[in-house]
């Protein structure tokens, strides 16, 4: 009878009726898009309010808190109907964050709440710079205390780092400070190293809960994504200042091959020597010096130029340092373990920090 009565919606006839049963058919079954799709064009036609829609899709939550379809049609309605971003309209704003708190607290891991949020998030992000401040500091306040309560929440702490990460990007954007936002500290390796922080205290008070650790690990991918990005920017610095380096090999740190591969360049374009080695006894077979595979690996530092030796060295050390207080972290992890689950979780989190630090 719905489907029926689609070609009456054009000459406003039965409009009540329609808005009745698609109100109904929603509340059994709110998965179905045609229904969805009916009341959006009633919407167009201005005989449904956005704020009667708004309703109705809340009421969906509480029942289905998981209906993707739900926060699909409350974000097309904010976004045909209002502008969330004026500042008349900013009650929108807590609302949606009501809804979304609303629906991760009725069920756990509730992706389509947290993807919501952050949605909402990017809309944030656009408001003007003081209201902006102001969002993005309570929105870390609220996660802060929502995080110490749910732990184990994998969607939560996932979005937790993006709103980190997203924070940094929107002060680099705008030329804002880095230390006028959350965590209020100068850098963007500061921020991470906050938030390892914050992680190792959760872990340490909260042992046993595997989402920590993941997200953990993302926070020191961050890291040295920022770092080798930060690194890059100071290369180019140099060559506008008449520096001669190169900046794929002072930023390709995260390969154990970096030493190998600058020899063979420096090699081919000097010596012309051939990398074809005997297999009794390791020495070069051909006219070039007689020289080991090792001692190739041992010199590749001493050809660098003086600007590739010092960033690559720097960079290193630096995650090096880090990945080593990583590992001190978790054997401390496991000598505070009272279960034997906490100590496979943290003796598994050792083996990938192992791997990262390759």
């Amino acid at each position: 009878q719905v489907l029926q009565s689609k070609e009456k919606i054009w000459r406003y006839e039965d409009c009540e009726s329609i808005c009745k049963w698609t109100q109904f058919c929603l509340l059994i079954c709110p998965e179905v898009s045609t229904f969805w799709n009916l009341r959006r064009k009633l919407l167009k036609k201005g005989l449904i309010t956005a704020q009667r829609e708004l309703e109705l899709t809340r009421l969906i939550v509480t029942r289905k808190p998981k209906c993707m379809e739900a926060f699909y049609q409350r974000q097309w309605v904010l976004t045909k109907t209002t502008n969330i971003s004026h500042p008349e309209n900013r009650f929108f704003i807590e609302g949606e964050k009501a809804v979304c708190s609303l629906a991760a607290s009725r069920h756990q891991n509730n992706y389509h709440a947290w993807n919501h949020r952050l949605w909402l998030l990017k809309i944030i992000l656009n408001l003007n710079m003081e209201d902006c401040l102001q969002e993005l500091k309570q929105e870390h306040a609220v996660m802060q205390k929502w995080i110490t309560c749910h732990v184990s929440e994998h969607s939560g702490l996932h979005y937790y780092n993006k709103l980190v990460e997203l924070t940094i990007n929107w002060c680099q954007i705008n030329n804002v400070p880095i230390k006028t936002a959350p965590p209020f500290v100068n850098t963007p390796q500061n921020v991470y190293e906050s938030m390892l922080k914050y992680y190792e205290m959760l872990i340490l008070q909260y042992p046993g809960h595997e989402a920590l650790f993941c997200a953990r690990r993302t926070i020191l991918l961050k890291w040295q994504e920022c770092s080798k990005n930060n690194r890059t920017d100071s290369i180019v610095d140099g060559i506008a200042a008449g520096t001669d380096t190169n900046i794929d090999n002072c930023t390709n740190v995260n390969s154990s091959n970096v030493a190998c591969a600058s020899v063979e360049e420096h090699l081919d374009g000097t010596n012309n020597i051939t990398n074809s080695f005997s297999t009794d006894n390791g020495i070069a077979s051909n006219n070039g010096p007689s020289r080991s595979s090792e001692k190739y690996k041992a010199s590749a530092d001493d050809d660098l130029p003086a600007g590739k030796r010092t960033c690559i060295e720097n960079l290193t050390s630096e995650w090096s340092s880090l990945m080593m207080r990583e590992r001190g972290f978790i054997q401390e992890c496991i000598a505070l373990a009272d279960t034997q689950y906490d100590k496979n979780l943290a003796k598994h989190y050792l083996h990938i920090v192992d791997r990262m630090g390759l």
